[in-house]
């Protein structure tokens, strides 16, 4: 993995290391402000440690048990005042086989199903959210069995400027974003669901501008 990672719009992983003093994996983020509460309050909930231990393989929640090593998540966002707020979450190592034994015993209750999980996300976001200069995150919901990301481009944008080859760019920029990046176990619950992914893209007057539909064949 090459560093600094962006694991989705407003989210980068940083660095990932290792406290050998403290025995604790150390993993690095950098938040727009808006996401860094519900990251906060995820890290050290089962689900939290549900989400890591799954993103891995196998080898890597045994290593992690029998080294009796616990992780730390470090938050760095930039704050009102033009400084960095750094926040930090311990999970130590006695959380991680509970929550690894449930796993392997096929109980996912502490894996809360995709779309509470998003769900969940975006209640706790204060949109519009900047996530480059120009675009914007202005709403986030579930309605039915599908997860929606509505998006704003600031600017005159034309759209007859907007050519296929442009779209089918950002298409598979996001399909493959998608694909590293999504656990592999919420991948089977949204094939298995029939869960669809909705991304609309509209410009300053609110006028759709492209949108992408996902299933879970896409993301595979």
């Amino acid at each position: 993995m090459v560093f600094p990672y962006n694991i989705a719009p407003g989210i980068v992983l940083t660095n990932i290391g290792v406290d050998k003093k403290e025995k604790m994996l150390v993993i690095n983020y950098t938040l727009n402000p808006e996401f860094v509460e519900s990251v906060i309050k995820n890290a050290s909930t089962e689900n939290g440690i549900a989400q890591l231990l799954t993103g891995y393989d196998e080898i890597f929640s045994i290593s992690m048990i029998e080294a009796e090593a616990g992780f730390r998540t470090v938050v760095t966002s930039p704050s009102a005042d033009g400084l960095n707020s750094t926040q930090f979450v311990t999970v130590p190592a006695s959380a991680i086989p509970i929550v690894y034994s449930k796993l392997k015993n096929g109980d996912f209750s502490s894996l809360k199903p995709y779309l509470e999980m998003l769900q969940y996300t975006f209640s706790n976001m204060k949109f519009p959210l900047k996530v480059v200069n120009g675009v914007y995150l202005i709403n986030g919901f579930i309605k039915d069995n599908e997860a929606n990301w509505v998006y704003r481009i600031e600017g005159n944008i034309d759209s007859s400027n907007i050519t296929d080859e442009i779209i089918q760019h950002n298409r598979m920029n996001l399909i493959n974003n998608l694909r590293a990046n999504i656990n592999p176990d919420y991948l089977i619950e949204i094939e298995e669901k029939g869960i669809t992914l909705h991304y609309s893209y509209l410009n300053e007057t609110g006028d759709i501008l492209y949108e992408f539909i996902f299933t879970a064949d896409d993301l595979k």
